[in-house]
């Protein structure tokens, strides 16, 4: 089985992307609230997860730190990565200048999707996208 996995620390947005895969009709999916929470998820379960999808501003291991170390430890081109934010037009980081976030994530291999458009359509036609790479 293929699983969703969403990583966000706020509970109205994680509650909000279920109801949106639940109307994309799928109802396979993981929740953490947390980048440490999403790791203890994919060590158990990595075979099964083939989407992450994440916050970038979350506590202690934000968006970016997840994706880095899913990158290091899971090493399989199977799992593919979002990021929802409305940071996109900012900085990646503060102190370097002209690092842009896109620039940063797509360097990642992390498709970037701003916060403001998101809805069931916008979601569904992401997830089309990926799983057409």
């Amino acid at each position: 089985m293929t699983y969703v996995l969403i990583v966000d620390d706020d509970e109205v947005q994680l509650e909000l992307m279920t109801i949106y895969l639940q109307r994309l009709g799928i109802n396979q999916y993981f929740t953490a609230r947390s980048g440490e929470e999403a790791m203890s998820l994919l060590r158990n379960n990595w075979q099964n997860i083939a989407i992450v999808i994440t916050d970038k501003n979350m506590p202690k291991m934000n968006g970016l730190e997840l994706i880095e170390k899913i990158r290091m430890y899971f090493r399989f081109d199977h799992i593919k990565i979002v990021m929802t934010t409305s940071e996109l037009t900012r900085q990646a980081y503060p102190l370097q200048a002209e690092v842009d976030l896109r620039t940063v994530l797509k360097e990642r291999g992390v498709l970037p999707l701003p916060k403001e458009s998101l809805n069931a359509n916008v979601l569904g036609t992401v997830l089309e996208q990926l799983a057409d790479v």
